[in-house]
Parts: C-alpha cells; sequence; structure tokens
C-alpha cells in the first residue's frame, strides 16, 4: 500500500515537471480572443479510390430565392488534374450533380498564394447563371435551373467553338472582377460580363483581346489542368470613387489596349506615356484628377530603376507633367493603393523585401504633397530570410497584409541540396489617427501562416483576415482588426480550406469555408454590436 502511494507521488511530481518543462517553450498568442459562431452547413463526397476531391469552390443562386449556394469543382488526379465534375449545394438537401463543368465566376479564391482585394468581392450579386464547359467537347453555355430542372442554354456566337483558355479579370476597368475573357481554339476572344442582375451578357467577340497583351499570361489553360482561376493583373488600387472629369456623372476609363488611352464620354486621348502602367485617381487634393504612371522593373537592368512613379494633372483635355520619382526600393517590392487617411487623396503602400539583410522588409508610404512625392519609411524585422521568394500583398479596409513563402537561406542547406520551404504572413493594422505613419501600425509576424482571404465580410468597417497553416494545411485561423487592435480565433485544427466566401445566410453576413474534403461550415464573429461600441478604426 505505502508503495503504491510513493509510485503516486512520484508519478504526480513527474508529470508536474513535464507541464512546467513544457510551459517555458509556450507563448500565447499575441493578439486578444476572439468569440467566433460555426455551423456546418453540410459535406460534399469525396472519392479517394479514383482521386477525386474538392479542388475550388463558388456561390450561385441559380434557384433565384436570394440564398447562396455552393458549387464544388473536382478534378481528376489519375488525368493530371483534368476537370472531372462540379457538384451543387443549396444548403438544405443532398449536393446534386451538374450536367457541366463550372469555369468558375468565384471572387473569394486564390491561386498562388495572391488574394483577391477584398473590394472587388462583396460588390459583386450572385450568379443566377454560370459558364458550364463541356469536359468532353470543350464547349461552353449558359447553365442554370427551373424548378428541379437544369437548363443549358447555348450562346449562339460561341455555339460550335471549343474553349482553350479562360480568366477572370476586370477588362472595363469598374474595379469589378466580373468579366469573363476566353479564347477559342479559332483564335478568337470571348468577353462576357455578370450583369447587375447575375446574369452572363457578351459583350463581344474579337479575333484580338479586348485588354492588353501583358494580361495574356495570367490566362488558364481550361483544357490543360484544373479550372479556371480567378486572376488580376496590375496594382491593387482601392479608390473610394472613380473619377468623373468631364461632369457627365460616368466615371472615365483607362483603355488597357496600346497605345493607351483616357476615355470619357466625349473624347478619346492618347495617354503621354510610353511603357508603365497608367491609373486614373486623385492625389493633388485639387479639382479633377491625376493619372499615375507605375513603371515597375521585374529584372535588373543597367540602368532603370526597379520602381518608378510619375504623375501626371489632366484639365481639359490636355495632361500635365507634376513629379517624377524613383523609388529606393528593389525587384521584390509590392505596390498597393490606398485612400488610408480617408481625406480624398491616394497613397501609394510599398512592401519592399530588400536592404542590408534579407530578414527585413520596408514600409513605405507615399504621398503627392507640395509639388512632390514625400514618404515615411518603417523597417521591421522578419522571422527569418528566404530565398526564392514569392510574396504578395493584399489590402482590407483599414490595413495592409502580406504572405511571404520561400527556403530557409542555409549554406549547408544548400549544399546538402535540402533546402527547407517556410511561409510566415506579416498583418499591419492601420492605427488611428496616424494611419500614414507605419512606424505607428500594429503588426503582427506569424510564422507558417499564410493568407487565404482578406476583407470585410460583414460591411462594419474591421477588416478580417482568414489564415491557414502554411504548408503543412493543419488548420485555420480568423483574424480581426479592430480599435487598433488584433483578435483572432482557431477555427479549424485540421484540413486544408479550398474557399473562403463572403455571403448572407438567412439575411446575416458568414464566411462561408469550404474544405478539401467536402465539408461546408459558416463562420461568423459573435457580439458585433458589443465589439463595435468598443470603437471601430
Amino acid at each position: 500500500m505505502r508503495k503504491s502511494a510513493l509510485w503516486i507521488v512520484a508519478a504526480i511530481v513527474v508529470l508536474l515537471g513535464v507541464v512546467f518543462w513544457l510551459w517555458q517553450f509556450y507563448t500565447p498568442p499575441p493578439y486578444e480572443p476572439l468569440t467566433i459562431q460555426r455551423q456546418s452547413l453540410g459535406r460534399f463526397p469525396t472519392v479517394p479510390r479514383e482521386a477525386l476531391d474538392v479542388q475550388a469552390s463558388c456561390l450561385s443562386d441559380l434557384d433565384s430565392n436570394g440564398e447562396p449556394e455552393v458549387i464544388a469543382l473536382y478534378v481528376d488526379w489519375r488525368k493530371g488534374g483534368m476537370p472531372h465534375s462540379a457538384l451543387w449545394h443549396n444548403l438544405r438537401g443532398e449536393p446534386e450533380r451538374m450536367p457541366l463543368f463550372v469555369l468558375s465566376p468565384s471572387v473569394s479564391h486564390t491561386d498562388l498564394k495572391k488574394p483577391i482585394p477584398h473590394f472587388q468581392q462583396g460588390n459583386l450579386p450572385l450568379p443566377r447563371e454560370l459558364i458550364g464547359w463541356n469536359v468532353k467537347t470543350g464547349q461552353i453555355a449558359l447553365l442554370t435551373r427551373a424548378g428541379e430542372r437544369w437548363q443549358i442554354r447555348p450562346i449562339p456566337p460561341l455555339q460550335t467553338e471549343q474553349i482553350r483558355d479562360a480568366a477572370w479579370s476586370d477588362l472595363d476597368m469598374d474595379g469589378r472582377i466580373d468579366d469573363a475573357l476566353l479564347m477559342t481554339q479559332s483564335g478568337r476572344y470571348a468577353w462576357l460580363e455578370l450583369d447587375a442582375s447575375g446574369r452572363w451578357q457578351l459583350r463581344s467577340i474579337t479575333t484580338k483581346p479586348p485588354t492588353s497583351h501583358a494580361a495574356l499570361p495570367f490566362l488558364t489553360g481550361v483544357g490543360l489542368g484544373a479550372f479556371a482561376y480567378l486572376r488580376s493583373s496590375g496594382t491593387p488600387i482601392e479608390p473610394s470613387s472613380f473619377p468623373d472629369l468631364d461632369g457627365d456623372g460616368k466615371p472615365e476609363r483607362i483603355v488597357p489596349a496600346m497605345p493607351r488611352r483616357l476615355e470619357t464620354s466625349r473624347t478619346k486621348q492618347r495617354l503621354p506615356i510610353g511603357n508603365g502602367e497608367p491609373i486614373l485617381l486623385e492625389m493633388d487634393g485639387q479639382p479633377g484628377s491625376e493619372v499615375l504612371v507605375v513603371e515597375h522593373t521585374p529584372l535588373p537592368p543597367s540602368a532603370t530603376p526597379p520602381l518608378r512613379l510619375t504623375l501626371y494633372q489632366v484639365r481639359e483635355g490636355a495632361f500635365r507633367h507634376l513629379a517624377s520619382w524613383n523609388a529606393p526600393v528593389g525587384l521584390t517590392a509590392h505596390l498597393w493603393l490606398k485612400d488610408i487617411d480617408r481625406d480624398g487623396r491616394t497613397e501609394v503602400i510599398i512592401a519592399d523585401f530588400t536592404g542590408q539583410t534579407r530578414a527585413n522588409q520596408t514600409w513605405h508610404v507615399v504621398r503627392f504633397e507640395n509639388g512632390q512625392f514625400q514618404q515615411n519609411s518603417f523597417t521591421i524585422a522578419l522571422p527569418e530570410a528566404l530565398s526564392n521568394l514569392s510574396s504578395s500583398v493584399v489590402g482590407f479596409p483599414n490595413g495592409v497584409a502580406y504572405t511571404r513563402t520561400g527556403q530557409k537561406e542555409s549554406l549547408l542547406r544548400t549544399l546538402a541540396g535540402r533546402a527547407a520551404r517556410n511561409v510566415y504572413s506579416v498583418l499591419a493594422g492601420f492605427s488611428e489617427p496616424a494611419s500614414t505613419d507605419p512606424s505607428r501600425w500594429n503588426m503582427l509576424v506569424l510564422k507558417d501562416r499564410e493568407i487565404l482571404w482578406a476583407g470585410d465580410y460583414d460591411g462594419d468597417g474591421a477588416g478580417e483576415i482568414v489564415l491557414g497553416a502554411g504548408f503543412s494545411n493543419e488548420g485555420v485561423w480568423l483574424m480581426q482588426y479592430r480599435a487598433n487592435r488584433w483578435q483572432g480565433a482557431q477555427v479549424s485544427y485540421r484540413g486544408r480550406v479550398v474557399a473562403v466566401l463572403p455571403a448572407r445566410l438567412n439575411g446575416q453576413p458568414q464566411l462561408i469555408l469550404v474544405y478539401h474534403d467536402g465539408l461546408v461550415e459558416a463562420v461568423a464573429i459573435q457580439n458585433q454590436s458589443t465589439t463595435s461600441r468598443a470603437g471601430s478604426p
């Protein structure tokens, strides 16, 4: 009896020692807890023996009742990731197989770690018809429902065409990714646009693309693998409104074809630029608008700076040069354009990963004041130096963030040919009232986290970010930045998310998460009204 008691005491002492030892390595998360609510919405089936699983997802409203439906897209890995089938789920009954594969108009899925800007997500209607693609013939048709039956409606000019490539972009530069650019086997380009009622309209069929040739590398071969990814090229800009230069109540636009032109309802003006990306915005705070030309050199030439900004004033049909600036950044700098302090003038946010050490990153906030470009800069330390980098910057209403992936820099690992891949994310929330001073931003550096989605799903002005667990694919987190502080909660401890879809279920804003194994769930932040009284930046 006495020996048993001694064994129990010894076991307790050892257990306490182990707990104490592990506690030394525990680091509490660098953010406050966030209360969330989860709701299971169902599951799509997977067929492991046939190598079929969910690879993408999007929302629709094919029965026109105002409630979202979830569509899952499957590929066959036995055939190199070729499109296989699509399933439709109204979140009430069982998933139903669709008669055609879907060229997804999803505005939330990420491709190659590049989240789609949040301001191009929530302003689109739920599609009441989808672009269906016949896997065997390569032909497309419009797909919708009437009651319990599927309806397939051909697009007469494209009825006999085979689709070779597809891309989703903002072809008319109205600030929304609601345009589908399809390339046929015969070499023609079809432009379809999703209208305000959620239906697709054929805008043009031409032998030349209705956009610049620079956008063509962003096309995805639907016949060569997977599905049509949503991609957008160019510098992300989040304007509060699009400028109206001639006072007719309609925003103007820049035609991306070469040579580039500024189009109003009355005139077409050729821009006074050669290379570079022109962006119509407001930077000087004076009546009228400006054209900012961004020249970003991806390769290291001998004399050309990696990044050059040039600003032109637009007055009565004429362009006047205001200022030029060679940014002191490296080749891996990323830009984001946004009116940070909401004074009506756009700032240029630059994330630069060069400098004396690769383990540093510098934020630049560039403004146009007193006739010249002026900058505020701040450098932060990163978890580690990475080579073979890929990184992307994404904005949300009150901040900016990026995910950086690559390999750990180690001479021994390089010589051994065993470089370790790693990923981390930096979340930067703007601090009120010093939002244009990056040294005052509230920043989180999170290892083994990648951004899956960023935006404002409930429209209250506070930004939310959904994070995945990097290369391990084990875990999902929801972060929120409100009242100058970060809050977060772990949503799931396992599974890879293939889509994050902001939607309204029964009138309530939710984030619909679709997992690789077919699970579908809704996530929302609780106590929104209580939190809002604490103050919103």
